[in-house]
């Protein structure tokens, strides 16, 4: 019974911090452990823990098996407070489990939310009585039954607070904050909101972009423009935020996991030569015995000219599993590349000037486009190669948020040879796009009149490679190099793509290549640059 305890105590530590691997082992050893103790009511609690580590996972056909389950073997046992907890579990399921909120998913939520009420209250289950009536408030509200969720709401927030739960807090006052709206109680929907906005925690990055969005409606029904537009600001800043948090963990996650193989690699070489050095010695000191000091000296030169080969293959293995790291490390560094300040910051503003602008619907869409760039980037360094069909998708993106933030004065095309399969030809990710950067930034920027850019894709059927040609009409090389002369700056995503570029080759027969010449007119004037990386098939 303690090790149940004690096994689910972890695994809701581990859900808290969202550990989704130790939240599934903790949630399965749990159910095996009620298994074996053959308790309902442990049973039903494992299997509601089960249905928690699904959700997390996405997995959400298991979540409502796991909670039917639980649901069975409470009515089985006749467990009241388990019923009203797996009540509560199965009408959160209708709410968060449907892709589309119908009436009759409406109608399931509330009545299994009610039930579980019932059962609370029969079993004087203070926690979940104040739950679930908080939850019914809730669907009740989407339901559009506003007053009775505010009576319903009104009946567990009047309350004093020593019969109120330990955490009871922000998830009830911001449905509460809610439904008061709803209700059209705009000023003391907004004193509960900026209260909670108050007492947000520092980093808490999601709850402030939460509570500044909420605000940004209640102060725009107020007919108060300028702090609707400063609340919209500030959940953008607190968005933004929690995307580089997200993206940082990511980093450091990455970073421990390199480092940690690294350290293991090198304590197993040393392991091996150790033992290598063990079965060297026995076999000496074996042949010593059986023939003697007179063969002592060859024995020696045999074990030393074994010792310096296995010595020399080791150094080799190893050179090779540090460029293998390197080209690793590379990958984070041209992760860091593409998602670098200056552009999120060129971002941002683009949405804030739409914004001061009025023009939601542009900044909307800026903002979606952001966000789905920001996460295809993330998606694509988790894997060594990619299809041209994901890379033009993210190449898309990226030219549509540069293009909005030049006035929509960028002209660009992308093509593809009709002989390449898209789905199926493959290149490494978070590569092309530092080229098509920099013919953006050094060469098109600088221009005066049309700015146009081509990124093609096709097959070169004499040299079987895959080309990529990226050409601007732009100053071009010398011109941009002249330009950026006392400039201190130099592109980190370029260099990073050189070095990757060099450990991509180090194991490869047939290199990867990329070219770089001016374009010139009839009248031999630059008329702009051209690259072409050329990718073995």
């Amino acid at each position: 019974m303690f090790l149940f305890k004690d096994t689910r105590l972890l695994f809701r530590c581990f859900k808290t911090t969202d550990e989704r691997d130790s939240v599934f082992y903790y949630a399965s050893k749990a159910l095996d452990l009620a298994k074996a103790i053959k308790n309902p009511a442990l049973l039903t609690e494992a299997n509601l823990d089960m249905g928690d580590a699904y959700h997390l996972n996405r997995q959400y056909d298991r979540v409502k098996e796991y909670r039917q389950r639980a649901l069975l073997i409470a009515q089985n046992n006749n467990l009241i407070k388990q019923l009203s907890q797996t009540h509560l579990k199965v009408g959160q399921s209708f709410m968060v489990l449907s892709k589309k909120r119908t009436k009759a998913v409406l109608d399931s939520a509330i009545y299994h939310t009610k039930k579980a009420l019932s059962f609370a209250k029969a079993a004087n289950y203070a926690y979940g009585i104040f739950d679930c009536t908080v939850v019914l408030s809730e669907y009740l509200n989407v339901n559009k039954q506003h007053k009775k969720a505010l009576a319903l709401m009104e009946t567990v927030i009047s309350l004093p607070k020593d019969q109120l739960p330990i955490n009871y807090g922000y998830n009830a006052s911001f449905y509460y904050a809610n439904i008061l709206k709803d209700n059209k109680r705009y000023e003391a929907a907004k004193i509960i909101a900026q209260g909670l906005l108050k007492s947000t925690p520092e980093k808490d990055f999601s709850r402030k972009k939460a509570l500044n969005y909420f605000l940004s409606v209640l102060y725009a029904y107020n007919g108060q423009p300028d702090s609707t537009d400063y609340a919209i600001k500030q959940a953008i800043t607190a968005s933004n935020a929690q995307d580089v948090a997200k993206i940082n963990a990511r980093i450091s996650a990455l970073q421990a996991k390199y480092e940690t193989k690294e350290k293991e690699q090198e304590i197993k070489i040393l392991e091996q030569n150790e033992q290598l050095s063990q079965l060297a010695i026995q076999e000496l000191q074996r042949q010593r015995l059986i023939l003697g000091y007179g063969l002592l000296i060859p024995i020696i030169m045999i074990f030393a000219g074994g010792w310096y080969m296995n010595r020399r293959r080791l150094k080799v293995q190893l050179e090779t599993e540090q460029k293998e790291h390197a080209l690793k490390m590379s990958e984070l560094k041209a992760l860091h590349s593409q998602m670098n300040p200056h552009f999120i910051f060129n971002a941002l503003n683009s949405i804030q000037e739409y914004i001061f602008s009025n023009d939601k619907t542009l900044a909307s869409s800026y903002l979606v486009k952001f966000s789905r760039l920001i996460r295809l980037y993330l998606e694509h360094s988790r894997v060594f190669e990619i299809s041209i069909a994901k890379e033009i998708e993210a190449l898309k993106l990226y030219l549509d948020l540069e293009n909005s933030r030049l006035n929509h004065g960028l002209d660009y095309t992308i093509d593809v040879d009709e002989k390449l399969d898209t789905s199926k030809t493959l290149l490494p990710p978070l590569f092309i796009q530092p080229y098509v950067e920099n013919a953006i930034k050094h060469g098109l920027l600088h221009k005066k009149g049309p700015k146009k850019l081509t990124v093609a894709f096709y097959h070169n059927t004499k040299d079987q490679t895959l080309d990529i040609t990226i050409e601007d009409n732009g100053i071009g090389v010398q011109a941009s190099k002249a330009y950026n002369k006392n400039k201190p700056y130099t592109s980190f995503a370029t260099n990073a793509n050189e070095h990757r570029l060099e450990l991509m080759n180090f194991k490869r027969a047939k290199k990867i290549r990329v070219t770089v010449t001016d374009l010139e007119n009839d009248g031999k004037a630059v008329a702009g640059t051209s690259v072409i990386i050329s990718i073995p098939f």
